[in-house]
């Protein structure tokens, strides 16, 4: 609602909670453009490109250098999106070193425990059963992605 005018001064309330010692170990998942930290040193790079009426995604997992006036020794690895919103959804477990993407009908998952040789598993039909228990959870309504026919 807009407001104009003056607020009077008060005196402001703040409750602290204690920090969750657990907090940093919790499923993250990721379903929009952004960066994303997947461990040390590792990122997730996830981009969306407008042209007219498509929207094409596409992702990558960035391996920065301890020293930031060198350049990486490995190659960022290149991954492949579906187009449109919605239409996929990376989960992971931070400084595991494996990241996993659910897409219409197919699960795949990233080992990049050796930034020199990720290892990509493809999972079709893709369902709950390739994806670690303790991540379900954090899977949400992205759960509907696995019920869909998948894209070729």
């Amino acid at each position: 609602m807009p407001f104009v005018g003056n607020l009077p001064i008060g005196e402001i309330q703040f409750r602290v909670l204690a920090a969750d010692p657990n907090a940093a170990k919790m499923p993250r998942t990721a379903n929009s453009p952004g960066r994303y930290l997947l461990g040390d040193r590792t990122h997730l790079l996830v981009r969306q490109l407008t042209e007219s009426d498509r929207r094409s995604n596409n992702a990558r997992i960035a391996f920065l250098s301890p020293n930031p006036i060198v350049a990486s020794a490995h190659e960022a690895y290149e991954i492949t999106l579906p187009d449109g919103l919605e239409s996929y959804t990376f989960i992971w477990e931070r400084g595991t070193g494996v990241l996993w993407l659910v897409t219409k009908g197919v699960v795949r998952s990233y080992d990049f425990t050796n930034p020199s040789q990720v290892q990509e598993t493809r999972f079709e039909p893709g369902s709950m059963i390739n994806i670690p228990e303790h991540l379900h959870e954090a899977l949400g309504d992205s759960r509907s992605l696995l019920n869909a026919p998948a894209e070729p």
